[in-house]
């Protein structure tokens, strides 16, 4: 690598000078009532390049549906790219604010899938009775079922046991509110 090349795989500063442009174009479309342009492709590479690398951590690695958890982080930065202010970065600029959005997205695409994870498991736990199917008399498991029956309790006490933790958060937050407002 040569001296005037940079080791990182996007180039901040001609990122945000993009994103700031097309910003100040978007307003002053909005403005005169014109056609809003489109996300320049320098952004959406970014925002794919940012989604891929991200999904590639250690903390999002393990993921079956990483796939998923990238187009979601593609489809935040569409909706969320309009949010962008160079005048409020702080350090990052638009590699930050985009990388933030992608993360959001993928903690919120790993919450809905446990959810549907608790979902099947509460499903399963309520159809018990359907271990074998008639004529075999039983000497045939669903080794499936018996699957999902042996995980499924760990995912319905460890999901409940998230939402009693943020349930109870949000009452001290509450609390501490109110302390502060007396």
């Amino acid at each position: 690598m040569s001296p005037t090349q940079s080791h990182h795989y996007i180039d901040n500063p001609a990122l945000t000078k993009i994103l700031t442009e097309w910003s100040q174009a978007r307003k002053h479309a909005i403005q005169t009532k014109q056609p809003v342009p489109p996300i320049p492709d320098q952004v959406a590479e970014a925002a794919l390049l940012i989604a891929t690398k991200l999904s590639r951590k250690g903390n999002f690695l393990s993921y079956t549906y990483r796939d998923d958890m990238i187009g979601d982080g593609l489809m935040a930065v569409t909706l969320y790219v309009k949010n962008f202010d160079a005048t409020k970065c702080r350090v990052g600029g638009a590699f930050a604010y985009l990388s933030q959005i992608v993360h959001s997205a993928f903690l919120r695409r790993i919450a809905s899938e446990q959810k549907a994870a608790y979902t099947r498991a509460k499903f399963i736990e309520h159809v018990k009775g359907f271990d074998h199917q008639d004529g075999d008399e039983g000497h045939y498991v669903n080794t499936l079922q018996q699957h999902f029956i042996e995980t499924g309790a760990e995912v319905i006490t460890s999901y409940e046991e998230r939402l009693k933790r943020k349930r109870e958060q949000a009452k001290e937050a509450i609390a501490r509110r109110a302390e502060l407002a007396a």
